[in-house]
């Protein structure tokens, strides 16, 4: 899946975290043309923070690639119309220098500064840059360039994520009330709302433009009380701390049924492959790395 992030500074002082901005481009320049991952995941700010049209998405993100066509007259006037600044030798992200056919780019928001080396009008090599040296350090396939500065009209095309969705989007919305509420928290802590709308007009720009939305409550009732499917789920029993005991259990629920066992990582998952051996032999758990946040039985 792929994770849609919220930018951190618009909660408190209007201003844009670069390199969240670059993530969240990269995320909503799938969005409408049906190419992102089959699940993205979002928080409601994420959703109630605006993006630029789907238009201007272009001019605010550039992949570049080694063995592809980048003209250099093109990245030069991509690159001024997205607020780099040419220099002798670049120092400071939003800088660019060009030698010949090699250009240096140092992207805003944490990115590390790039080495282009192009022929003609194919760029050949991508290396990361040694500030401190200038020289070309290790070898990348590709890179993302973000805008150094956003171009003001873009202000004015601002729109919701939710307008972004392809058409064929099913939104699975968990815990609306708990979700509502943490909108409604973030959107009194804005102090900038040029980029952002309240969490109802969040809501109905995803409504508005997906296929579907499926609201999953287990603490609450859901708003169409016409339309609720039930969910056969519950929660599981509280094991004993002691091993045996715990796994014993476990082997009696695996007797039954189907089971899966979720380790957070690499040792646990092993302690638990010993575990299960000593104390449940031949039980039909089946233990994998990942991480599930509450235990549940489907029955």
């Amino acid at each position: 899946p792929s994770f849609l992030p919220a930018l951190e500074a618009a909660a408190t002082d209007g201003t844009a975290a670069t390199d969240l901005l670059g993530e969240r481009l990269a995320v909503a320049r799938r969005l409408p043309a049906g190419a992102a991952p089959p699940i993205t995941v979002a928080a409601l700010p994420a959703l109630m923070q605006c993006m630029p049209a789907a238009d201007r998405i272009p001019g605010l993100l550039l992949d570049v690639r080694a063995g592809t066509r980048c003209p250099p007259r093109d990245l030069t006037a991509w690159l001024a119309a997205g607020g780099y600044v040419r220099a002798e030798a670049i120092e400071n992200p939003g800088e660019f220098d060009v030698r010949g056919g090699v250009m240096d780019v140092f992207p805003p928001g944490g990115a590390l500064p790039v080495r282009l080396d192009i022929f003609g009008d194919e760029l050949e090599r991508i290396f990361e840059v040694d500030l401190a040296t200038q020289a070309s350090d290790r070898k990348v396939d590709s890179v993302q360039l973000g805008a150094a500065s956003g171009d003001p009209a873009v202000l004015e095309t601002a729109v919701p994520v939710g307008t972004l969705l392809d058409p064929r989007t099913v939104v699975v919305v968990a815990e609306v009330a708990e979700v509502m509420e943490q909108g409604r928290g973030y959107w009194e802590r804005v102090a900038d709302a040029t980029w952002s709308v309240a969490p109802h007009e969040g809501f109905k720009a995803v409504g508005a433009r997906c296929h579907a939305v499926v609201d999953v409550n287990g603490f609450s009732t859901a708003n169409a009380s016409s339309r609720v499917v039930p969910l056969p789920v519950e929660n599981l029993p509280a094991f004993e701390e002691e091993g045996a005991a715990a796994f014993g259990a476990l082997s009696e629920m695996a007797s039954s049924d189907a089971c899966w066992l979720c380790c957070d990582s690499a040792g646990e998952l092993a302690r638990a492959r010993e575990l299960l051996a000593e104390h449940a032999p031949g039980a039909p758990v089946r233990i994998v790395r990942g991480h599930v946040h509450r235990g549940f039985r489907w029955s």
